[in-house]
């Protein structure tokens, strides 16, 4: 066999081989390297809009593709960071908590922006809490857990009506259209709700301190992709520090998320009773 036919055979065989494999090389392409579920706190496009500056920082930092998309809400986002389903997850504190003593998620940055537990009224001071209408959010979320907490503490628990919503974007329509009398929400969420911005007077009783979602992997991440997520992260310097999701992300403090354990539970005796 001459060398020139040789060459003309191995350039077929190379054709033969690589061309069928181009489709799928493109579609592999395509396809994102780096999957991250947010909590739904906000309406779906209305989160993907807030965290957009922090996903184009981090598909410049990791040279990768960075899809974000929101959970449906707090139980999917369990169910899928259980099932292993993203590559990392932006968790409340109280639900990263409970992933990581299930060994299922481990932490590798927390919030440095705290928020306020606050109850949000339209009622005047010293008005009576007695027949009122409460809203509350996902009946896992951490403000809705620490509104319970508050009414039971005030023994209002079975005393006023309770109304839940699917997200604090909902909960600030009900209160600005009057169809309830107080809801329990976040500081740090209060510049992303316009609708509060249309009510002439609230009145905001503080109720505890939280930390805002922190970020979490699956507990089997490779050691060395998870310490690279956690170095780009802890890089990030936001222009504007006023929400969560422009906040700074610092290096996992165990003791200040151990405050949480309880609420943990909270949230596991929910998962447990609404199955």
């Amino acid at each position: 066999m001459t060398r020139g036919l040789m060459r003309r055979r191995r350039a077929l065989w190379v054709a033969g081989v690589l061309v069928p494999l181009a489709p799928a090389a493109a579609l592999l392409a395509q396809q994102p390297s780096l999957r991250i579920a947010l909590v739904p706190y906000l309406p779906p496009r209305a989160l993907l809009e807030v965290w957009e500056p922090l996903r184009t920082y981090l598909a410049a930092a990791l040279g990768e593709r960075v899809e974000m998309y929101s959970a449906p809400n707090f139980r999917a986002l369990i169910e899928s960071a259980r099932a292993r389903a993203q590559d990392m997850t932006l968790t409340p504190v109280h639900l990263g908590q409970l992933l990581a003593r299930e060994k299922t998620a481990v932490w590798i940055a927390q919030s440095a922006r705290r928020s306020e537990v606050q109850l949000l009224t339209t009622l005047p001071e010293g008005a009576s809490w007695e027949g009122r209408r409460f809203g509350t959010g996902d009946p896992l979320s951490i403000l809705t857990l620490i509104g319970q907490r508050w009414l039971t503490a005030n023994g209002l628990a079975g005393r006023v009506t309770v109304r839940e919503a699917p997200n604090p974007a909902t909960l600030a329509l009900w209160l600005a259209r009057g169809e309830v009398d107080a809801i329990f929400i976040s500081s740090a969420q209060v510049p992303d709700l316009p609708a509060l911005r249309s009510i002439a007077a609230t009145r905001a009783i503080t109720i505890d301190t939280i930390l805002t979602p922190g970020w979490q992997v699956p507990a089997d991440t490779p050691e060395q992709r998870r310490q690279r997520l956690q170095e780009v992260l802890l890089a990030y310097r936001p222009a504007d520090q006023g929400t969560a999701a422009t906040a700074q992300w610092l290096a996992p403090d165990p003791a200040q998320l151990r405050r949480f354990d309880a609420l943990a539970e909270a949230a596991r005796a929910v998962l447990e009773a609404r199955r």
